[in-house]
């Protein structure tokens, strides 16, 4: 029982040690110059390159990102900062679904790594959107129908209350020239 709780522990430690030498080796790669120019690449300095691309325009508001559009080129490199620039939540819906489109386009060509992370990152939030706000457009439509229709059937019921009660209105006078003949034919017997 003891051998097999020792065991256990020195596994548990080597494990451990392995996992903290396995983070220092990658922890000590670094990107010389990551101001450098945008290239479209697996190395990991490029890729971290475009990252610091995507969150130094975030904050950037729609109109500026928009001027910066207009500036880009049809190349490879300015394309992905299309898409790129196209992801903030105020980007309206049409220049969205151009840039979705404009990656599924780029996405073959791209090289495997930067595939992979602008599918989990740029293509799968950027859809859902995009299919959330479609979703929303057709329950707009759905309503203004839907309220189009109870405004139609309001004012039909309307109408209808309104000959109802004409026609109440006419089987009490009915009723009283009934009364009256009634009451005329009575005074005559």
């Amino acid at each position: 029982m003891r051998i097999s709780c020792v065991i256990t522990g020195i596994l548990l430690l080597g494990g451990c040690q392995t996992l903290t030498m396995q983070h220092d080796s990658s922890s000590q790669y670094e990107c010389a110059g990551i101001e450098a120019k945008l290239t479209i690449s697996d190395e990991p300095c490029d890729i971290l390159r475009w990252f610091d691309y995507r969150f130094s325009t975030d904050h950037l508001s729609w109109p500026e990102r928009k001027q910066l559009l207009a500036e880009l080129g049809d190349n490879k490199v300015d394309s992905f900062k299309k898409v790129i620039l196209s992801q903030s939540m105020d980007t309206p819906y049409q220049a969205r679904l151009r840039a979705q489109n404009l990656l599924n386009e780029l996405m073959p060509s791209l090289p495997d790594e930067l595939t992979k992370l602008a599918g989990i990152l740029l293509q799968q939030p950027a859809q859902k959107l995009l299919e959330y706000e479609s979703a929303l457009v057709t329950v707009g439509k759905i309503n203004s129908r839907q309220s189009q229709t109870i405004e139609e059937q309001r004012m039909r019921v309307e109408e209808l209350e309104k000959k109802v009660k004409e026609q109440h209105s006419q089987i009490e006078q009915l009723m009283k020239i009934e009364t009256t003949l009634s009451n005329k034919d009575r005074q005559n017997d």
